[in-house]
This record gives C-alpha cells, structure tokens and sequence, in this order.
C-alpha cells in the first residue's frame, strides 16, 4: 500500500536524523532494532512483555493486565517458529497489524457498497488509511486487530451470518477493553434484521459470545489475582479511571497532559459529527460509534482519544460517502495525509501521541 510504504519512509527517516526521546518512555527499544522499535513505542512494549513471557500480576501498579489478550496471543503464535526472541516478537506484533489492517479493510470496503457507491466505499478506506493516528495501525498495538472484528462482526450480521457475528464479537471482547459494545451494537442490528432472524434462538446465543468471553476472561484474571476486574485496577494505576466528560476537557487543556489539544479537541468534534451522520445511514451503526464515543470519554480523560477513534469504522463510512463532496475530499486528504506523517513520525520518536 502507497500510504503504508510513505509512513514507513518517514518514521524510518525521522529515528535516522532525529534524536528519539527516551526520557519518559521507559523501554520503548523493546527488541534493540531501531527499525523495529520504532513502531514498538509506548504500548508496544507490553504487548511484546506479554508475547514473550505471559502476564505478570503487580499490586497497585500500572501493569499488563490492563491489556487483552488475543493480540499478544497472536503476535506470540507468529513468532512460534523463530523462538521467544524480542525482535521475532516485535516484527510479529507489526505483520499481525499488518495483516489485520488488510482485513479490515475488505470488510470496511464490504459494509460501506452496503449502503454507498463504489467511489464511496473506496474513500471510505482511503479515509482510515490516511487518518491522522494511523500509524498505530500498523504498529505493535491491537488497534487493527480491533478494527478488523469490528467491521467483521457487522459485516456477518448484515448478511445474516450470525454464527460469524457472534465470534467476531468474542474475539473483540478478547482485543480491547470496550470490545464487548460490539455485541451491544449487533443486537441492535439482529433487531433490525430480518423477522425470521429475530424468532430464532441461535442469532441471539450467538451474540452472547461476546459477554461471554469477557466473563471468561475476567475468571482468568480472577484465579490468578482473586479479582474478576483486574484489568480495571490496572487501568487505575495510569490514574485511567472512570471520570465524566467534565474533566477529560479540562484534562485536554492541561499542557502538563496534551500538547496539541486543539487537535486532539478538532478530531473528537469531528468523530460526534459523523457519529450522528453513521446513525443516519444504519440505526446500528450509529449506536456502535456512539457507543465507543462513551467509552473513550469514560476515564475523564481524552488522552488516548485519537487512536481510539480508529475503531470507530461507520464514522469512516459517513465520511466516505460526504467525501463526494470534492473540497471535503481534497481537504481531508491534505490534511490527514499530512498529519499521519507528522504523527508517525513523532511516534517513531517516542513522543506521546495517544
């Protein structure tokens, strides 16, 4: 892919010609490989600690059970043939990304002839390709992966495929703290769906699949710590705790946490705007995005907003569909073009971007 290839030029020029900042990212070199590394920042480490050695329990402090674990699984099963070595695990962790990245976007270009046109459908991929944190994409991070499902779930249920929608949604569940909204938002579209699909049972005890699974995953936790919620403490540790939406913009404009809040505040603005166009296109659609909207503004704190927003895939068919609209198109793609790079390139260098 043409974006894939200029953001890896950039990140890769960026660590050759600038200093990368170590100061408050402590191991973000996991594997030693420069070119690795670089997008093995932040996050990355632990979903690379994780692959590598399991999880590890520590009281009172941030630490990996905050992550799920069905991409450290994945990344771990990749690298099986070239042994537990940090660099298999830091390039498994990207061809993993990678690879979902692809898939999502089959699904994501499925969905959108759904409800669009083929010129829509491709803008709406291009959109996601192009979005200002979509590095993270194709980095050691379960964003794609998340994506993926996500489109996956949705598309299995368009098409009546419940059996696919219901595992989509328990491997979500397994991917990101707030995967099991999806489950929410696929019952939303089995109630819209077909009455012989609805009379059924299966449809539904699929759709469980979800819930289960983060119940499943919350025992495990709980044999090894004696607390189901573990992952929650965890998140509390990085002071990442249940807030309103109060205090995650007052936390945008603290300097101290943000240092470009007008993007981070333009970004969201535009993501509620979408939100509300996704729902005009598909009821369900519309309650998935608002659904993660909720999630990401829940700890009161809007930090990690912009990766998080990846997930949110009927925003980006919204957006395809207005991209009809030449001077939209032409400014997004000049503006999210750009962006991306500059993120990418910061990310590289280990500056927090989310």
């Amino acid at each position: 892919m043409i974006t894939r290839a200029a953001l890896a030029a950039v990140v890769l020029v960026a660590i050759a010609v600038l200093p990368v900042n170590m100061g408050r990212c402590l191991d973000c070199a996991p594997s030693g490989v420069p070119w690795l590394d670089a997008f093995a920042r932040w996050d990355g480490r632990w979903y690379v600690s994780i692959a590598e050695t399991g999880y590890v329990f520590r009281e009172a402090v941030g630490s990996d059970l905050a992550f799920f674990p069905l991409y450290p699984t994945l990344t771990r099963i990749v690298a099986g043939p070239f042994g537990p070595d940090r660099a298999a695990l830091v390039a498994s962790g990207i061809v993993v990304s990678l690879g979902a990245l692809l898939v999502s976007l089959l699904y994501l270009a499925r969905l959108a002839r759904l409800d669009a046109d083929a010129a829509s459908a491709r803008r709406a991929v291009l959109y996601v390709l192009i979005y200002p944190t979509t590095v993270f994409l194709s980095a050691v991070y379960a964003e794609s992966l998340f994506l993926a499902l996500a489109a996956a779930g949705f598309w299995y249920a368009r098409t009546e495929r419940w059996s696919g929608a219901g595992a989509a949604s328990a491997l979500a569940a397994l991917t990101r703290p707030f995967g099991v909204l999806l489950a929410l938002a696929l019952a939303v579209e089995l109630e819209a769906a077909h009455r012989s699909s609805r009379r059924r049972p299966w449809p539904w005890a699929a759709l469980a699949l979800g819930p289960l699974a983060l119940a499943a995953w919350a025992a495990y936790l709980w044999s090894m710590t004696g607390r189901p919620l573990a992952f929650m403490e965890a998140h509390a540790a990085w002071a990442v705790r249940p807030g309103n939406a109060v205090s995650a913009i007052t936390d945008l404009f603290d300097e101290r946490v943000y240092a470009f809040p007008w993007l981070v505040a333009g970004l969201l603005i535009m993501m509620a705007v979408l939100t509300v166009y996704a729902w005009r296109v598909r009821i369900s659609y519309g309650v998935y995005s608002a659904l993660l909207f909720a999630a990401l503004l829940s700890p009161g704190t809007v930090t990690s907003s912009m990766r998080h927003e990846l997930g949110m895939f009927p925003a980006f068919i919204a957006l395809g569909i207005l991209g009809s609209r030449r001077w939209l198109h032409w400014t997004y793609v000049a503006i999210g073009g750009l962006l991306s790079l500059v993120l990418g390139a910061m990310f590289a260098l280990s500056h927090w971007i989310g």
